[in-house]
């Protein structure tokens, strides 16, 4: 059974197809035939080091988190899963290794697959759909008739961010980057998009008579400060904002 593994951290040139023997199933652990796998960019910074007061020093390590397979066998106290289960899920930065034939995983990170969803699909959404839920649902708190703006929504944490918002009855706004604006859909959409071109880093939005009361101040970057400051300066009649900055990284 092959895996990429890497027996130190750095660059591409660290990891390796080996052989490797996978370990079974001990209590609350699922073991997956891995069907698909997606690579994020924390991926790339467990594997370089960045993140090595977390992961620590212990080697050989698997690479990749999110997947989608098929369950092989369950352990102990297992109950929501039984083996043929088509799932989709992330392994823990503990246990990692979706880049693998045979992947661990703890039962409270995988869920059944969708039928309508391919296993390429599927592998997709597990980091990047638990960081949007976690900005929009479980951080921001957000509720139907608020409006959310989305910076980067075509990006993967930007388009689960925007149908998530979507779905939970949110109006909003969105801002692809600049090299993705040619790549937006008109559906699903919120209910209007910021179209940027190459030179609108260097001038200010300027508000529409419709939306004078709307203040995008994107004439640079921002530092956390002036962001803050944006969104919780009072209102024209003195009344607070009430604005939320959520920051999610992948």
């Amino acid at each position: 059974m092959k895996r990429i593994p890497y027996h130190q951290y750095g660059g591409p040139e660290v990891l390796r197809l080996e052989d490797f023997e996978p370990a079974r199933p001990g209590s609350g652990d699922v073991l997956i035939l891995v069907r698909a796998a997606a690579a994020n960019p924390m991926d790339r910074s467990i594997r370089s080091g960045a993140m090595k007061v977390v992961t620590g020093r212990k080697f050989p390590r698997g690479l990749g988190h999110d997947f989608a397979g098929v369950v092989q066998a369950v352990g102990g106290g297992v109950t929501r899963f039984v083996v043929g289960d088509r799932v989709l899920g992330g392994a823990s930065i503990e246990m990692s290794g979706a880049f693998s034939k045979m992947v661990l995983a703890t039962e409270t990170g995988v869920v059944l697959k969708p039928a309508d969803l391919s296993f390429e699909e599927a592998a997709a959404i597990p980091t990047v759909g638990l960081t949007a839920h976690q900005a929009v649902v479980r951080k921001g708190r957000l509720q139907p008739g608020q409006s959310v703006f989305i910076n980067g929504c075509l990006d993967g944490v930007g388009r689960a961010g925007a149908q998530i918002a979507l779905a939970r009855g949110l109006g909003g706004r969105q801002l692809p980057r600049p090299r993705h604006t040619r790549r937006a859909r008109p559906r699903p959409r919120p209910d209007s998009r910021i179209r940027l071109r190459s030179d609108d880093a260097q001038r200010p939005i300027r508000p529409t008579p419709d939306a004078a009361h709307r203040r995008v101040p994107i004439t640079h970057t921002a530092s956390l400060t002036e962001a803050v400051t944006a969104l919780t300066e009072p209102e024209r009649d003195g009344t607070p904002k009430g604005g939320k900055l959520i920051i999610t990284t992948v």
